[in-house]
């Protein structure tokens, strides 16, 4: 390995031409690529400023690519695949077990990595439930269900995993609470950002996915994207990874739009081909593409917290025909349990994202296959 503080690129000369990491970076695409991705050093203080990896901050931009293996990076081991997991096309997000009373009896959910890992009002950080059982109990969840934890959120509980995990030993500590798999953190992808400090969360992001799977928990790799090199290497190392189909990828913040919806799905069907095998995308926050969805693959899955949450502020689904959805007031009388509730609307809200996806499946080669009975 080359030490990185000897592989600095030249900041001063534009283009990705002259730059010493392209090999490792890819460049950038397009118009941006004739005059690189470090214009903005140009600029007094705005690395410093938004924290970023540059080598114009050489001191962090060695000891960032050193805690991730170094320049250039490898992922070093394969990973655990989340096999055999059979995902319903739809999970739904549980953010917590108040305002029922028994346990939630379904196939699988998905509970929010940051609360299921925070930190303490003692400053310890780990696990706010260190067994299966404790974990079930404190979302009620039933005992068969499968337990998926998804990573996506702010960058804030990003980062505090990532300066904590290895101190307080988290990847072991995940891997005594039952889960079927864990989907790596998606740090962000700034596009006005260097691509040095792009390569450093991909790096990150993969780091995460090795150390989970050697503590023995399967791993979903979350496929944050920018050029086409990235696209790239996340196509190497799936093939690298032969036995994992389930990706994940993130419509809710990003991708939220039609047209951005559209070029991530259309990613997503390209790097599958590319791959050669049948991927199976978990689709964060994207209801609204499942029609899209349905038209491109033969299996998926689609995880939100929608119907929780509808049911938490009492409205109840109405599904009309063609599977459209609608949400009407439902009021409870005060300290009624909403088990029922939470039941109907999720098993409904389920049911109307399939006929979606199935009538666009019609039409389209892929055999659009429905979730599995609860």
């Amino acid at each position: 390995m080359v030490e990185a503080s000897k592989r600095l690129p030249v900041l001063h000369h534009p283009g990705c031409g002259a730059c010493s990491l392209l090999r490792e970076c890819g460049g950038v695409d397009a118009q941006r690529s004739l005059w690189g991705c470090f214009m903005d050093c140009q600029i007094p203080g705005r690395c410093e400023e938004n924290n970023w990896t540059c080598p114009c901050r050489r001191d962090t931009f060695v000891r960032r690519w050193r805690e991730v293996g170094g320049l250039p990076f490898r992922p070093s081991t394969q990973l655990l695949p989340m096999a055999h997991a059979e995902l319903p096309l739809y999970v739904p997000m549980i953010q917590h077990g108040k305002s029922r009373i028994r346990p939630f009896d379904i196939d699988a959910v998905a509970l929010p990595t940051s609360d299921v890992i925070a930190k303490r009002r003692n400053g310890h950080y780990g696990l706010r439930s260190c067994t299966a059982s404790d974990l079930r109990s404190e979302y009620l969840i039933d005992a068969r269900t499968k337990v998926l934890l998804v990573s996506v959120s702010d960058d804030d509980p990003l980062e505090i995993y990532w300066e904590n995990r290895r101190a307080y030993k988290t990847p072991a500590a995940l891997a005594k609470v039952g889960l079927v798999g864990m989907t790596a953190q998606n740090f962000s992808f700034f596009s006005d950002a260097p691509r040095p400090h792009i390569l450093w969360n991909r790096a990150r992001m993969v780091r995460i996915a090795e150390e989970l799977s050697d503590a023995g928990v399967p791993v979903v790799l979350h496929l944050n994207a920018l050029t086409s090199s990235d696209w790239a290497f996340w196509a190497d190392l799936l093939k690298q990874n032969p036995l994992m189909s389930y990706v994940a990828k993130e419509f809710q913040t990003g991708n939220r739009t039609p047209r951005e919806g559209a070029e991530a799905i259309n990613a997503l069907r390209e790097l599958q081909q590319r791959v050669g095998r049948t991927l199976h995308p978990i689709v964060v926050g994207g209801a609204q593409f499942v029609r899209t969805l349905g038209e491109e693959f033969a299996r998926f899955t689609i995880v939100d917290s929608v119907p929780f949450m509808r049911t938490m502020y009492r409205e109840k689904i109405v599904v009309l025909p063609g599977g459209r959805k609608k949400w009407r007031r439902f009021p409870t009388k005060r300290g009624e349990p909403l088990d029922e509730l939470l039941a109907i609307n999720v098993k409904r809200y389920s049911e109307a994202l399939a006929i979606a996806a199935a009538q666009a499946a019609r039409s389209n080669k892929n055999q659009f296959m429905l979730p599995f009975d609860h």
